[in-house]
């Protein structure tokens, strides 16, 4: 409680003390900020060791890809191929084969309606999954 001093002679006013208020506020903000951690923003390190392989070890690619060029040329699995000859060439790669997947990397000047095309024929030749890859020049 606190007294007012001056003018008024009615006596003791009641009014609140912000003093006491504040110092335990700050006492407060003072313990939350010593038991709270420094660094919550912590991550495990989450990146795989490098893997190792050994000499007798072979990696095997035996993926399907398509490229297509912008010149109308395209190759399956890096030998020329011809559109009429390409659905039946993947169906003799899919006979034996239990995924039937397929990577095709086109060209960016290549008409979008050659590349349906070409998409056509692969699933009609059996392919059940199609990737695809537009790109300044095939790799």
């Amino acid at each position: 409680m606190a007294a007012a001093v001056g003018g008024n002679k009615g006596g003791a006013k009641a009014e609140i003390n912000i003093t006491p208020l504040v110092d335990v506020v700050l006492v407060l903000l003072i313990i939350f900020m010593v038991i709270s951690p420094g660094d919550s923003t912590y991550i495990a390190n989450a990146i795989p060791k490098t893997a190792q392989l050994e000499d007798n070890q072979v990696i095997s690619n035996d993926q399907i890809v398509l490229e297509l060029f912008a010149d109308g040329r395209a190759e399956l699995n890096q030998k020329e191929i011809k559109h009429a000859d390409f659905s039946t060439t993947l169906k003799t790669l899919f006979e034996t084969r239990s995924e039937k997947k397929i990577f095709i990397s086109a060209e960016n000047e290549l008409p979008y309606g050659e590349v349906v095309s070409w998409m056509g024929l692969a699933k009609g030749a059996g392919a059940d999954l199609m990737a695809i890859k537009i790109s300044d020049s095939a790799n």
